[in-house]
């Protein structure tokens, strides 16, 4: 009778741990892996958000802040806002480097994009060389136009990562004139 007991305790123990295991190992796979910090723009100090530095053309008529007023999750967001009509094609954006390089991996840019009469937006990926050579390049416009005025949009791009890339840049972008917000931009090693 104890040996029943003994062997049943075992087989339930056994099928415990194994799905335990089992559920251990799923999370542990599924977990994504963000290479950019602050993507939610939460932290930072004074006007600035963390990690993430201004690439801009400096005219009247144009202004970079980190918002609370305006976000899609969390409590801030970053905006670009240009009423300057520039001679030249000129792309204001917020940036962040990544120099953890995942060689040979497809990365995956994820971001959320408010507008309000902008004329031509996109969240890039670039990877550079040690000699500051453009590798290669994914954007949100391969894969929709945003331009307009519109809610909360989500956007995607894609982009495998060159052998000889030295470090990657993301850049939230507004070429042109208008207003757009920029929120939870993350770029993901895709399994």
């Amino acid at each position: 009778m104890e040996r029943k007991y003994a062997l049943s305790l075992i087989i339930a123990f056994s099928l415990i741990a194994g799905i335990l295991i089992g559920c251990f190992i799923h999370i542990t796979q599924e977990k994504e892996i963000n290479l950019l910090k602050n993507s939610g723009f939460e932290e930072g100090v004074g006007d600035n958000p963390a990690y993430w530095y201004k690439a801009m053309v400096p005219a009247e008529g144009l202004n970079m802040s980190w918002v609370s007023d305006i976000r899609h999750s969390g409590s801030r967001s970053v905006c670009i806002f240009n009423t300057h009509v520039y001679n030249v094609t000129v792309s204001n954006n917020w940036a962040q480097n990544v120099y953890d390089v995942p060689i040979g991996k497809e990365l995956e840019l994820i971001g959320w994009v408010k507008m309000e009469n902008a004329e031509n937006v996109a969240i890039v990926i670039q990877c550079w060389g040690k000699n500051n050579e453009l590798l290669a390049f994914g954007t949100t416009q391969t894969t929709q136009l945003l331009s307009g005025t519109c809610n909360w949009t989500k956007c995607t791009a894609s982009i495998t990562v060159p052998e000889d890339t030295d470090h990657i840049t993301v850049r939230a972008v507004l070429t042109g004139t208008g207003k757009v917000w920029f929120d939870d931009i993350k770029l993901l090693v895709k399994k």
